[in-house]
């Protein structure tokens, strides 16, 4: 399976699981789980995740909606 576009950011902005999970108020498990798709962010914790990584690394609709950009990454 493709890396999700929540994985890639992370790992590109240099952050841990636990650094994000912190900022977004979430623990690590759950930043494990939406990394791979067996659970899904809500709105707020997307928000903040994008605010934490930077917009221009990820936005809230790439978090909310992986699949749809796991596609065009692998067209």
């Amino acid at each position: 399976m493709a890396a999700t576009p929540l994985k890639l950011a992370r790992k590109k902005a240099g952050k841990k699981q636990e650094e994000l999970a912190a900022a977004a108020g979430v623990s690590q498990a759950h930043i494990s789980c939406l990394e791979n798709l067996t659970e899904r962010a809500s709105p707020v914790v997307a928000e903040k995740i994008a605010a934490y990584l930077g917009r221009d690394l990820i936005t809230e609709e790439q978090i909310l909606y992986p699949e749809r950009f796991m596609e065009q990454q692998a067209a």
